[in-house]
């Protein structure tokens, strides 16, 4: 599993948390990071296989935010938008 990729179009996001992530320590304290995290939520759970969100379900413009805010250093927050933007 340590080298299995969450895919979310063409985004690909690790397994495991970041160590260095900001809100690795912070999981369940109410609007932190990881509730929106695309590794959080697409990640399989155990060995179910289970996920609380499928990647293909996973928001296309949010898992742009979040491989911008992972390649960026982790710095801040991601700024995801409650409605899609209009291109």
């Amino acid at each position: 599993m340590q080298n299995k990729k969450i895919k979310i179009g063409k985004y690909s996001f690790p397994t495991e948390c970041p160590v260095d992530c900001p809100g690795h320590f912070l999981p369940f304290s109410q609007g932190g990071l990881c509730y929106r995290c695309p590794i959080f939520n697409c990640r399989e759970i155990g060995d179910s296989g289970m996920r609380l969100i499928e990647p293909q379900n996973y928001r296309q413009d949010w898992a742009e935010e979040w491989d911008n805010w992972f390649k960026n250093g982790m710095k801040g927050y991601p700024e995801l938008f409650l409605l899609k933007k209009e291109n």
